[in-house]
């Protein structure tokens, strides 16, 4: 299932495209925000991949701000246990879920039972 989700910013001045396809083996979010802060204008990009418990495996930001490029990408196991560029991220361990503060996508997946 593919559903597109246009949000406006709550606490920012933005826009925000999110394109979200849930699968039997999980989910592909990808989403775009656009906006101004400090009078300056900024672009995010983010993908987040999920497994069929919509625990995060895959994180990646792009970011553009001011005229200065970040790229953030961090995979995951579903089980807590996190790499940065290859290596452990270990002040993430247990964490299964991802929170981008921009956007209100962390409201958006269902509650799942277990």
């Amino acid at each position: 299932m593919l559903t597109n989700i246009l949000w406006t910013g709550r606490e920012y001045n933005s826009m925000e495209n999110c394109l979200i396809e849930s699968l039997s083996i999980g989910a592909n979010i990808t989403s775009t925000i656009v906006g101004t802060y400090e009078g300056k204008i900024y672009k995010v990009e983010y993908h987040i991949k999920t497994n069929e418990r919509w625990e995060a495996v895959v994180l990646e930001i792009n970011c553009l701000y001011s005229k200065q490029v970040q790229i953030i990408k961090f995979a995951g196991d579903g089980r807590g246990n996190w790499t940065h560029n290859g290596k452990k991220a270990e002040q993430f361990n247990g964490c299964i879920d991802v929170d981008i503060p921009l956007t209100p996508f962390y409201e958006y997946p269902p509650h799942l039972e277990t």
